[in-house]
């Protein structure tokens, strides 16, 4: 665990109830979003939780892929000094690296000061097997 200011994120989005399982239509239309509007993708993707208590079947999520165009973007997330993480491997161990920062978090006199939210550094969309998966955790944070 790290703890370093994010970096100012400029993003289209799409916020729903949805499960784990439907991220794909959601980014699919921010994609579709993208070629229709001629933007540029910017190589980030990622999603936000809104829900205290996660439940992959069920959650306030807001999927969300980085573009150059500012002016066209849906949230600019400003930079923020947060607690981080990389998890490398499949998504169903992530609940082991959330636990861990939470933990962290505790032993060093850090609160939460804003939603969580997760990168795909490298994924299935790179073509890769699930043990070379990397998910970049940010938990925005400030001194208790």
């Amino acid at each position: 665990v790290q703890v370093k200011e994010s970096q100012e994120q400029v993003l289209l989005t799409r916020r729903a109830k949805m499960s784990v399982e439907e991220f794909g239509r959601w980014y699919g239309e921010i994609y579709e979003k993208v070629a229709r509007e001629g933007l540029t993708a910017n190589g980030v993707v990622m999603a936000i939780y809104h829900d205290q208590e996660f439940d992959p079947a069920y959650s306030d999520i807001e999927v969300a892929v980085g573009v150059r165009e500012r002016d066209k973007a849906e949230l600019i997330m400003p930079a923020h000094l947060c607690a981080v993480t990389v998890h490398k491997g499949p998504y169903s161990a992530l609940p082991d690296a959330y636990g861990a920062l939470v933990s962290w978090m505790a032993a060093n006199g850090w609160r939460m000061d804003g939603l969580p939210y997760e990168i795909y550094r490298k994924s299935h969309m790179d073509k890769l097997p699930p043990k070379e998966w990397e998910t970049e955790i940010f938990f925005p944070v400030k001194k208790k």
